[in-house]
């Protein structure tokens, strides 16, 4: 016993330490492994929160030292007369329902690509429309006068395109919002930060942006356009019938600021919009123009090599080829204006969550003169947004192990499969090597 005993401890010691032949030893070796596993992920964690307290801290500090730097200098109040009253936290609220309904509409519904067979019928049935019209094209124009005999065929083609168009533009629209939706989950670095961390840092950079593009940069402008409007000569009212009677040039400052701004900010997303796209069809036209190039070499290259008409056969495939590259134009032509579909709904929702965020936290600035309904209503919408965040970072974590479990067991199915077909290929030699020898002897 003592010598077995021995003879494992020698064992042990030329593994390395790696073979633990006692209870003992493997709990220690377990334990080890798990105490430092823990310390690493405590120390990515700690890392994590490094590195989101400074990017926050700096940002904080940024629009708050920017704030009270310029409104110093150009004698503004950063905090913009900031006092809670009942009647600031009602209009803050009131403000925040149309920003907050954007973002439900953004996050709330599922926007992920179902993956089931109902939704591939029209793209199945496009492929078989085009497989049909090679085979008419490659047979002959009696199809086309079939066609012609026929209209209520023509007809229930026409409308099963125009649904598989409405569908395509479902799918493009779909994507382009679960696109959003998951960058905006995905993209936060914060979703790993625990709530008594984000909803601090999320409070007070609230606080620093509505000091800084409200309290100076929008009062600032305001006042600059009422000194230009008082040397225009136009007097201290300003008088609207659809209004309460009138507005101050002060009031009327600062609401033509606010309208000046949001049309310049979706002026230069239509411009970046119109950019895109042109980049986007320049690229289709340089893809179509080097494919044209190379089926044009290719038929001069066939031209020159074959001195004899083709046969019949040869006549209908070349015409059949030509078709299915025609096809690839159209197939590639349609990829890419999905793609320039898919961006411009996204652009659009931006613009649109943009522009509202704009107008009602500087409409709210501006029909108080203070501050605290613009703080509240991002306060609120920053509440909405974080609990979408971290509703959505856990369905997603949980379709990814959905995923991983499927992908796991589907592994696994196949090497039982590769084992069994293995094990049958052994089986059969086996067979025929015993076959074999029975017929010899």
């Amino acid at each position: 016993m003592y010598s077995s005993m021995r003879g494992l401890g020698w064992k042990h010691r030329q593994s390395g330490g790696q073979v633990c032949n006692k209870p003992s030893q493997k709990y220690r070796v377990a334990v080890q492994v798990q105490k430092s596993e823990y310390e690493k992920l405590e120390k990515r964690k700690a890392a994590l929160l490094e590195r989101v307290a400074v990017e926050a801290a700096l940002r904080i500090g940024l629009h708050g030292t920017l704030a009270v730097g310029i409104g110093y200098y150009a004698h503004l109040d950063p905090l913009g007369h900031f006092h809670l009253d009942s009647a600031a936290l009602l209009v803050g609220c009131l403000a925040a329902l149309p920003l907050m309904l954007v973002d439900t509409v953004k996050f709330l519904p599922d926007w992920a690509p179902p993956h089931t067979r109902q939704q591939r019928l029209p793209s199945s049935s496009a492929h078989s429309a085009t497989d049909q019209r090679v085979a008419r094209q490659a047979e002959g124009p009696d199809c086309q006068q079939a066609e012609d005999i026929y209209p209520l065929a023509a007809g229930s083609r026409a409308s099963s395109s125009a649904q598989v168009q409405r569908v395509e533009r479902w799918k493009t629209f779909r994507g382009a919002m679960y696109t959003l939706q998951l960058t905006s989950v995905m993209g936060n670095p914060r979703r790993h930060v625990p709530l008594t961390w984000e909803v601090p840092l999320r409070a007070l950079s609230c606080l620093s942006e509505q000091m800084l593009y409200r309290a100076i940069l929008l009062q600032g402008v305001s006042n600059w356009v009422e000194d230009r409007l008082f040397e225009a000569g136009i007097e201290d009212l300003v008088a609207y019938n659809w209004w309460s009677g009138g507005m101050s040039v002060a009031q009327c400052a600062g609401w033509c600021t606010l309208a000046a701004w949001l049309c310049g900010g979706v002026g230069m997303a239509a411009r970046r919009l119109y950019d895109d796209e042109q980049a986007l069809q320049a690229s289709v036209q340089a893809v179509l123009a080097q494919m044209n190039a190379q089926q044009h070499k290719k038929a001069q290259r066939s031209s020159v090599t074959s001195l004899a008409p083709p046969p019949t056969s040869t006549f209908a495939m070349s015409l059949a080829t030509s078709v299915d590259k025609q096809e690839l134009h159209g197939v590639l032509l349609g990829r890419f204006q999905a793609a320039s579909r898919a961006s411009r709904y996204a652009m659009y929702f931006g613009t649109l969550h943009d522009a509202v965020e704009f107008a009602v936290l500087g409409g709210s600035y501006l029909l108080t003169g203070n501050l605290a309904p613009a703080v509240t209503s991002a306060c609120l919408s920053e509440a909405l947004l974080l609990y979408f965040q971290r509703t959505r970072a856990a369905k997603q974590q949980q379709r990814l192990e959905s995923t991983l479990m499927k992908a796991r067991t589907t592994l696994d199915q196949a090497r039982k499969t590769a084992k069994d077909t293995a094990r049958l290929v052994r089986e059969t030699k086996q067979s025929v090597k015993d076959a074999s020898k029975d017929t010899i002897n």
